[in-house]
């Protein structure tokens, strides 16, 4: 009997003191476990996403360069036609 309540003083004690049992910390751990999965889901779609926004940048600079040397080809291109009408109609 003494052995009982002395038990159970422990338990009660243990309970108000924050002490939590051990099924309680089982379920703590699952869920910093499932916490931390989260996070490193979450971490690897912020790269994924930073890689594709990366390579979104670097395809968008591909095309703006292209296409201004395609303009700027286009009017050297032109402008070489001209002097050589001017030419033409200065003989």
């Amino acid at each position: 009997m003494r052995r009982l309540h002395f038990l159970l003083s422990t338990l009660a004690a243990a309970a108000l003191c924050g002490c939590a049992l051990y099924t309680d910390q089982e379920a703590l751990q699952k869920r910093v476990t499932d916490l931390e999965g989260q996070v490193k889901k979450l971490e690897a779609d912020r790269e994924a996403a930073a890689r594709e926004d990366t390579d979104r940048r670097q395809k968008l600079e591909t095309c703006v360069t292209v296409d201004a040397e395609q303009a700027y080809n286009e009017i050297i291109k032109e402008e070489d036609r001209r002097k050589v009408i001017l030419g033409q109609r200065s003989h």
